[in-house]
């Protein structure tokens, strides 16, 4: 169960599994440049579906080890056990939420990204960011919520039915996300793609997303 899961198994979840992509674009040509922190000038994106069940059990698991539940007191644990059951219990029938965070190893650049998607607004991003399964419909955007401040982060919100149908079946092979992003620093095309593998999204034979 997921509250037997260590922080290497929750950190694996949040970023590398059927739930969980990065996006990384790289600058090429650019090793040994000085400007970046290591070799290779990049910027990543780490794409979460953050409606699938398995994304927030990682999660507030990985806020039990923050947190050190075991050694918090019989109240502390019940206010924790009532926020977190609420977290993952949220209601997700109607829509499909993903998470991004976005970052860079090239430090002028830090701020100017930011900046690009901090600026962005549901106007700016509606007809450019899409998620659909094979040939079907493309959901279009629903919502778009970007933190503020030092949190490198924004949430795409889209219908969980298109035409009265469901975005995504066990039936189809992937879901895809298409977004535009801003290019900063020159990195990347400003299209960037993300594809879940249904099969691999099933848990207990349901499709998790």
């Amino acid at each position: 169960t997921y509250y037997e899961w260590t922080d290497k198994e929750c950190a694996k979840m949040l970023t590398d599994s059927p739930w969980a992509w990065e996006l990384k674009l790289l600058r090429t040509g650019s090793l040994g440049s000085s400007d970046a922190a290591e070799g290779q000038q990049y910027v990543s994106y780490i794409i979460q579906l953050r409606s699938a069940t398995p994304v927030r059990q990682a999660m507030v698991r990985r806020m039990q080890l923050v947190n050190k539940y075991d050694s918090l007191s019989t109240e502390q644990k019940q206010a924790f056990d009532k926020s977190a059951e609420s977290f993952l219990n949220a209601d997700y029938s109607d829509k499909v939420v993903l998470s991004v965070s976005y970052s860079t190893n090239i430090q002028r650049m830090v701020i100017d990204l930011s900046r690009a998607w901090q600026s962005q607004t549901m106007e700016l991003l509606k007809n450019s960011v899409f998620l659909y399964a094979g040939k079907g419909d493309k959901a279009r955007l629903l919502d778009f919520n970007v933190a503020q401040g030092a949190q490198q982060e924004f949430q795409f919100v889209f219908p969980r039915e298109v035409n009265g149908k469901p975005i995504l079946t066990d039936k189809d092979k992937s879901l895809t996300l298409e977004f535009a992003y801003p290019v900063v620093g020159g990195i990347g095309d400003g299209r960037g793609y993300v594809e879940f593998k249904t099969k691999k999204m099933l848990l207990n034979g349901n499709l998790e997303y």
